[in-house]
């Protein structure tokens, strides 16, 4: 298994493999975004492609990132992530998001999602510190 950031250059080839892993964590943003919003972020270089590739070049997991510049510090935020088996490629993951952040000056990595995603992330430091809310109209 392999983890591996997507030069721009590279989306088009796998994204047809990328999207549909990508549709249930699209889905749950309640309109915010589309899978195609998210090939045009990327495509624009506003969010980055990784993915998690079994040794037969199958591509069983997928994440999107976005640098978020606050007031006071910059972050990683994890936008979306789908696949299958992602205990498998979790850890690969977890590694090559960190490492990136560090080399693009970012103090750490933020995200949204279901409150399961804590308790599968929290072998590696990752906390609730706040809840989302929303009312739609």
């Amino acid at each position: 298994m392999i983890v591996t950031y997507v030069p721009i250059e590279y989306v088009d080839a796998v994204w047809n493999a990328v999207a549909p892993l990508l549709e249930g964590a699209v889905r749950v943003t309640s309109g915010r975004y589309t899978v195609y919003d998210v090939y045009v972020a990327v495509q624009q270089s506003r969010m980055q492609l990784w993915i998690a590739v079994q040794e037969d070049q199958t591509i069983v997991g997928a994440q999107i990132t976005q640098i978020t510049e606050y007031p006071s510090k910059r972050m990683l935020a994890s936008l979306f992530t789908g696949g299958s088996a992602i205990r498998g490629w979790r850890d690969l993951m977890m590694q090559q998001l960190e490492d990136w952040a560090r080399a693009n000056q970012c103090a750490g990595i933020e995200g949204q999602g279901r409150a399961g995603w804590v308790k599968l992330l929290e072998r590696y430091g990752v906390k609730s510190r706040l809840i989302a809310f929303e009312k739609d109209f």
